[in-house]
């Protein structure tokens, strides 16, 4: 039937609507007994809902009963693709679910977003409804438009009831169910947390991959806000995706997640914070121990630290974790305090190493660090960068000038500890030139 359009057609059925949304039984039949037609749409009417969506919303059994006789409008949507079913599902009215199942409504329907009546009952906690769903077979599998299934918009609101029911009906997928985990972590439902944790639980952490513990040990261990506030921020929420398909001893897969993931600026703030607390203050991590060779002698001094002010460029690298970053600008110079000499050190990081061009051809991401040294009393060719912050993970890194030509080249060897590795170690030729070619013979490694 078209939609009405005339004056008292439109007062009509407003007032008949009026009548269901109240539940007044006695006033609906006396207008549909004078003629008024409950199928009816008019123009103009907002979402456009039939009597019967108004009625189930309502939670009026008796009316959704006359209404859906045979069936009937069970399958109609509104202008977003909402049915009845799904109005007194999302509203608990477990009776109306009922009558709607019975009068075969479609309980895998889905509106606009991709929700589903299961979906939107799990989501408000309506846990006898989210029963009867699943007894009529609905796919407690399926997602929205944003990737979410029932039995995570359960997690994600903390209801625990609705999760226990859900939990045996769903495929149990480790991913799922730590996306579950992190949303009873982020939002504080401990009792969503321990539900998840019984599913994960069966898998001992010695048998599970190395990586895939050690994500399992850092939520168990974690407490207070930092893993909240690391999901909740986009930086930090890009790093610990890409950092847990390290295996725990892959070093330079876990240097290459930082490196494109962690901004050298404030912006990784919430990196910082969770590092600290899961490796820094937790053990989450265990550190890995690398052997440093350190000199067993160095040049006879002395260094003038006036020396090795100004900028430099590192020309050559050793340790290609560390120290063969394209377009390596290194400007130093002296301030007070106990560790005078200050290092304002930028370099580029290639976002794709197969890119074989021009620099101009590949992208790169902007990193800048700052460093600050001392010079050993006992030996002025050894500068020392140690005490650093729980933040900076405790980094201590010793220079070594292993040779030196003043204002034409340095070679530095180094040797570093943190918290999360200890003993590593590399190289770099610093030259006030930014081409190594432009060193002389005389400056070639037989002189050094």
């Amino acid at each position: 039937m078209p939609p009405a359009t005339d004056d008292d057609d439109l007062t009509t059925w407003n007032a008949f609507r009026g009548a269901v949304d109240r539940g007044d039984l006695e006033e609906v039949n006396e207008m549909l007994e004078n003629g008024c037609n409950p199928y009816q749409k008019v123009s103009g009417d907002g979402a456009n809902w039939t009597v019967l969506m108004l009625a189930a919303n309502a939670g009026h059994e008796e009316l959704v009963q006359k209404f859906s006789k045979g069936g009937k409008g069970v399958s109609e949507k509104d202008s977003h693709g909402f049915q009845a079913m799904m109005l007194a599902a999302l509203k608990g009215h477990t009776g109306v679910c009922r009558t709607l199942l019975e009068r075969k409504a479609d309980c895998n329907a889905s509106n606009e977003y991709g929700e589903t009546p299961l979906m939107m009952a799990a989501a408000m906690g309506h846990n006898d409804v989210v029963s009867m769903l699943l007894a009529a077979n609905a796919d407690a599998n399926a997602c929205d438009g944003n990737a979410m299934s029932a039995v995570k918009k359960a997690s994600r609101w903390g209801h625990v009831d609705c999760l226990r029911t859900l939990l045996p009906k769903v495929n149990q997928d480790p991913r799922e169910m730590k996306h579950c985990l992190l949303f009873g972590k982020l939002y504080d439902h401990p009792e969503v947390m321990a539900e998840i944790q019984k599913v994960l639980e069966p898998e001992e952490e010695a048998d599970l991959p190395q990586a895939k513990a050690q994500q399992v040990l850092i939520l168990r261990r974690l407490e207070g806000p930092a893993l909240s506030w690391c999901l909740a921020d986009a930086v930090c929420r890009r790093w610990i995706v890409c950092t847990p398909r390290c295996a725990q001893d892959d070093l330079p897969c876990q240097i290459r997640c930082g490196d494109l993931y962690k901004p050298t600026d404030a912006s990784a703030e919430r990196i910082d914070d969770f590092s600290e607390c899961s490796i820094s203050e937790h053990h989450c991590v265990a550190q890995r121990k690398l052997h440093c060779q350190r000199p067993e002698r160095l040049p006879a001094g002395p260094l003038e630290l006036q020396s090795l002010t100004g900028t430099w460029y590192i020309t050559k690298g050793w340790n290609k974790l560390f120290d063969c970053f394209d377009c390596q600008v290194h400007h130093f110079s002296l301030q007070g305090g106990p560790k005078p000499l200050q290092g304002d050190l930028k370099y580029s990081v290639k976002k794709d190493l197969n890119c074989t061009g021009t620099v101009s051809h590949c992208e790169y991401l902007p990193r800048e660090v700052h460093q600050s040294f001392a010079q050993d009393p006992a030996n002025p060719m050894h500068l020392i960068n140690h005490n650093n912050s729980a933040k900076e993970m405790h980094y201590m890194d010793d220079w070594y000038v292993l040779a030196a030509r003043p204002d034409v080249y340095s070679l530095i060897y180094y040797c570093g500890c943190n918290d999360a590795v200890c003993g590593y170690a590399g190289s770099v030729l610093y030259t006030r030139s930014p081409h190594f070619e432009d060193l002389a013979p005389q400056d070639g490694c037989e002189s050094w």
